[in-house]
């Protein structure tokens, strides 16, 4: 059968405007890096480059709460550590009037010093952090101790602040007031009345409660370094993952560079073959009419 030159010319537009959209393509992926830019183009590839991006999403926003967990239990380590220093030296202060080493003036002396110590502490347990009081619990917008003079009242509740730092886990990112400090205050206290006024075994009963008071703080302490470094633990998991997924999606997304190259100088090369074809078969086909 044989083929018109109508036809021929029809066979070598369609062939050209083939390579013209493998040249396009080829332009477009090595202008953007990207395999495909439109979902059509590729829509296995996309749905599962949409699916990390998700995935993705999911894994910043925990990593968001990590670092938000991390920044309270910071700030909170660092109040529990500034309370084990005035405790120390309320202590220091106590063991100098129990010694019988002061007189009864220095001795009200250190009680006021110690009265001070009392105010320091409940302005680090009444401490907010960003616009959130840290020990009074899930009631975030209550200042955590009142105190009249005489005691101290804990105004919060007890349920833990927590955050939430992975698809199965939650992190206390303090303590509840009651447990942190109650017995902090109320030791501060018991020492300085007896500091004031009382009799050395008086001193040395309160002494000893301080002393409770500053192992269960110090523990407490531990405790939040323990938490701070189980953070940074899931922070290096976190990074990991969305390096993984990184690869992951570049592997689906990102072209071959060097291959797109070599694509985009073949499909050159067909165009231009392509074009001197038609060329040269149209002007056989005048010169069969000359």
């Amino acid at each position: 059968m044989r083929v018109s030159v109508y036809s021929k010319f029809n066979i070598m537009n369609h062939y050209s405007g083939k390579i013209q959209e493998e040249l396009a393509k080829s332009q477009v992926q090595l202008a953007t890096g990207k395999k495909f830019n439109y979902a059509s183009e590729d829509p296995i590839g996309a749905n599962q480059a949409m699916l990390i991006s998700n995935a993705q999403d999911r894994v910043t926003q925990l990593q968001k709460n990590v670092e938000d967990a991390n920044s309270f239990l910071e700030r909170g380590e660092s109040i529990l550590g500034s309370t084990i220093e005035i405790l120390q030296s309320s202590r220091e202060k106590a063991l100098e009037v129990a010694n019988g080493t002061v007189s009864d003036k220095d001795r009200k002396t250190y009680a006021s010093i110690v009265d001070k110590n009392i105010d320091q502490v409940l302005a680090l347990a009444n401490t907010k952090y960003l616009n959130r009081y840290i020990f009074s619990g899930e009631k975030t917008n209550t200042e955590a101790f009142s105190y009249d003079g005489t005691t101290a009242t804990y105004n919060g509740d007890t349920n833990n602040m927590k955050f939430n730092v992975s698809s199965t886990f939650n992190i206390s990112i303090s303590e509840t007031g009651d447990v942190a400090f109650q017995d902090v205050l109320d030791s501060l206290i018991k020492l300085r009345d007896s500091m004031a006024s009382g009799s050395d075994s008086q001193i040395e009963s309160a002494i000893s409660g301080l002393d409770g008071a500053m192992d269960g703080m110090i523990d407490l302490r531990s405790e939040f370094g323990t938490r701070i470094s189980g953070l940074d633990t899931l922070k290096e998991t976190y990074e990991q993952s969305q390096t993984d997924l990184k690869a992951k999606k570049s592997v689906i997304q990102d072209a071959d560079i060097t291959e797109v190259v070599s694509k985009l100088a073949l499909s050159q090369q067909l165009y231009q073959g392509t074009i001197q074809a038609s060329t040269k078969m149209l002007q056989t086909s005048i010169l069969n009419y000359i």
